[in-house]
């Protein structure tokens, strides 16, 4: 199984001006699976309000079969082509170096901890930040 990031936190302003200034960041992301791929896609909570924002941008981004069951709360996408493992939130803490994973979204559930750690083990994911998962 693979593994991908769609970080669209990184390419927003917001990440930029909270990483020069040392202040704290929040935003959220989904866990999502399909045959081939297991998806981590986070984004600011400015732009991404919703966690079915972000599954909407997957689903469109990799041709995943879905749509808007109740917007802008419910995204949701055919069974047979992908399983969504739930979301949550990340806080950047750039003045003490951490990240934390916390959080539920009211419509896809709390995020599966084992994938979660799948993908922040990863010495790639934002490296210069302790990564901590809370309740």
């Amino acid at each position: 199984m693979n593994h991908r990031i769609i970080d669209l936190l990184t390419e927003s302003q917001i990440y930029q001006e909270s990483l020069e200034a040392s202040i704290n960041l929040d935003c959220k992301f989904i866990l999502v699976t399909t045959e081939e791929t297991t998806f981590l896609v986070l984004g600011p909570l400015r732009e991404y309000p919703y966690h079915a924002f972000l599954m909407a941008y997957l689903a469109e981004n990799e041709n995943i079969p879905g749509n808007w069951e109740k917007r802008p709360d419910q995204f949701v996408v055919l069974p047979t082509k992908a399983k969504i493992n739930g979301g949550g939130w990340f806080r950047f803490d750039f003045a003490n170096k951490k990240l934390v994973a916390c959080g539920i979204s009211t419509a896809y559930g709390r995020f599966n901890e084992e994938l979660l750690k799948d993908f922040i083990s990863n010495g790639d994911f934002y490296p210069n930040l302790t990564k901590i998962i809370s309740e």
